[in-house]
């Protein structure tokens, strides 16, 4: 993976339209729930908001088809979403092969002992129909083989009292190790671990914190001038190494 290499996005997910329709009371399809819990989950192990982008329109346009191609070769990683209809779709298979052509010219597929392309099956799919560029992997299954009835089961999607800590152990796994790689082919999910200090500073009566500009800081209690006034907090500084 060469280390110059940059993209302006960080994850693609290729998904088959079919797989989104079944929709819950908030009027969301799996693969919308899917995409903004992965956001969320993702941007709190990279610490930034991360940058991920699906094809929300129905395929058949043939210059859409082309800026799908450009912008596929822009990304840093891509998530496929395995079900029976995204093996029956040329379109999706196809999203699929161009990404892994393309990235033999963006630094190559493999980085470490990891790949660019990550496989999230949703619907149960004999392993010896799983696309070739998917064999090698075990995959992250967001479901279970029933021991009584041997028939697969959803994990569940839902928040709150009813949330299912299955899918969302399993969309922690699937965030760190994309996580892992974004580390090595971009800048920005790197952790850095040089340079960094927590700093306590006590505010009596009227302090203008003024900070330089090589300085990039998160606290509490701070207004647009940078004042602080009868505040106690504690200010994250990281100084560039």
């Amino acid at each position: 993976m060469s280390s110059t290499q940059t993209f302006i996005d960080d994850v693609f997910i290729s998904y088959r339209h079919l797989d989104n329709e079944l929709l819950d009371e908030q009027g969301k399809g799996w693969i919308d729930n899917f995409h903004e819990r992965f956001e969320s989950v993702l941007g709190e192990a990279l610490g930034y908001e991360p940058k991920i982008w699906r094809d929300r329109r129905l395929p058949g346009n043939a210059y859409f088809a082309d800026v799908l191609e450009e912008r596929i070769q822009q990304t840093a990683v891509v998530i496929s979403i395995l079900s029976p209809g995204y093996l029956q779709s040329d379109w999706c298979l196809g999203e699929l092969r161009e990404f892994c052509r393309l990235a033999d010219q963006t630094g190559g597929l493999r980085v470490g002992d990891s790949m660019r392309v990550f496989k999230v099956v949703k619907t149960h799919i004999e392993r010896e129909l799983h696309p070739p560029e998917f064999q090698q992997q075990l995959g992250y299954e967001f479901y279970e083989i029933d021991k009584a009835t041997q028939r697969p089961v959803a994990f569940g999607q839902e928040l709150g009292r009813n949330r299912d800590q299955r899918y969302w152990s399993k969309l922690d796994d699937l965030a760190w190790d994309v996580k892992q790689v974004l580390s090595i082919i971009n800048p920005r999910a790197k952790t850095p671990a040089q340079g960094i200090y927590k700093e306590q500073i006590k505010v009596g009566g009227y302090f203008d914190g003024v900070f330089p500009d090589t300085i990039l800081y998160q606290a509490q209690y701070h207004n647009t001038d940078h004042k602080y006034h009868n505040a106690t907090f504690y200010c994250w500084i990281f100084i560039p190494a």
